[in-house]
């Protein structure tokens, strides 16, 4: 190999070097950009259950809202019972691939500051202050999945095909895994979901996670009544 070979492969690489920086830096840039933005979003339903608050937010002028992945979640800014201003992250609940509104589910903790204003005053037409969707708890794409997009389903081989995942939470903590079920069912890929509870009230999408086609959905009660057929 000559010389001036080396001289231009150092160059190449070099060059692909700095350009992996650059762009790296822009992204980092565009992400600090996001943290620092607000969303005005308006409050189109609530639905309580048990100690449970579903919120489902829109824009205001019924503008697509920022993407968001499986597994973040959102800040929302608002006041105390008392009037004090705080913040508090909350998982969003919607598949990723839906943009018209993000879907929250708040548990009112006894002693939850921020729970508990929700939950007793929040109604229809209110508006919220929230961030950008943010988070690393994410579901992670394969390149298998990234592949699958550009492959009709027919000519998809079997080593292309999603591997199977196993999901697992308790109360409130259902709602990322939610997400992630969603776009991994979107995804063909085998899906189990283990939800914990006490109570058959207490299991939040029940109903819904029963008739979802292709997830394999197994409720554990800890306190259930006697005449509940599932897992104990």
């Amino acid at each position: 190999m000559s010389s001036t070979t080396i001289i231009l492969a150092l160059v190449l690489l070099l060059s692909l070097y700095l350009a992996y920086g650059i762009a790296d830096g822009l992204q980092r840039r565009w992400r600090q950009w996001q943290q620092r933005q607000r969303l005005t979003l308006v409050v189109s339903r609530v639905r309580r259950q048990q100690d449970m608050l579903k919120i489902w937010l829109r824009h205001p002028a019924g503008q697509a809202l920022p993407s968001a992945k499986a597994g973040q979640h959102i800040l929302l800014y608002g006041k105390d019972l008392k009037g004090q201003p705080l913040s508090r992250a909350y998982s969003l609940v919607q598949d990723s691939k839906r943009r018209h509104h993000y879907l929250l589910a708040v548990k009112a903790e006894p002693d939850g500051r921020m729970s508990q204003a929700l939950f007793q005053t929040l109604k229809a037409g209110d508006h919220l202050h929230s961030s950008w969707p943010k988070g690393h708890f994410l579901l992670r794409t394969r390149w298998q999945q990234t592949l699958n997009k550009y492959l009709p389903k027919q000519w998809r081989p079997r080593c292309l095909r999603g591997r199977p995942l196993v999901l697992i939470g308790g109360g409130i903590g259902i709602t990322p895994m939610l997400a992630m079920a969603l776009q991994a069912l979107r995804q063909q890929r085998p899906v189990m979901l283990c939800y914990q509870a006490r109570t058959e009230k207490d299991l939040l999408w029940h109903r819904y996670l029963q008739r979802l086609p292709g997830l394999d959905y197994r409720p554990v009660l800890s306190q259930p009544h006697n005449d509940w057929p599932g897992a104990r």
